[in-house]
């Protein structure tokens, strides 16, 4: 998971490829002074395409709200639960839902002392879907953004 990622990675922005970090080194190296007062997480939707383990997205979501909070522990979070991927799409819809529960049950049993509050995108995009949107209404490429 290129969130929590000591190293270099890819990743997609704008269309093009792109090199990154993860989240620790960037508040490390490059955002050594900046201390957040909101800050908005939302992974999950390649988690599932890519079938990472939910042991390892539940350690991984952890670490980054951990990360943030050591900067700040009264910065306020908002982990936002994934959108749904299409199912027609192939090889995309994996159980982005079950991605999302994992956030309900990881914010009150580590932070509930704490401003981290959890968004379920999926459900609000599930019933989207219900009333009649259209996937591609809805999204941005069809398939999973």
């Amino acid at each position: 998971m290129s969130g929590v990622s000591e190293t270099e990675n890819t990743g997609w922005v704008g269309g093009k490829q792109v090199s990154q970090k993860g989240l620790p080194a960037l508040m490390r190296e490059e955002l050594k002074d900046y201390v957040p007062d909101i800050f908005i997480l939302g992974f999950g939707l390649n988690d599932a395409s890519l079938e990472v383990s939910k042991n390892t997205y539940a350690e991984n979501m952890k670490k980054m709200i951990d990360v943030v909070l050591e900067r700040n522990p009264d910065c306020a979070v908002i982990v936002l639960g994934t959108m749904l991927a299409n199912p027609k799409a192939l090889n995309q819809s994996k159980g982005e839902k079950e991605y999302s529960a994992l956030n309900e049950r990881i914010v009150p049993s580590f932070y509930a002392d704490k401003q981290v509050e959890t968004v379920d995108i999926g459900a609000m995009h599930q019933s989207l879907l219900d009333a009649g949107k259209k996937y591609i209404d809805i999204t941005g490429n069809n398939v999973n953004h």
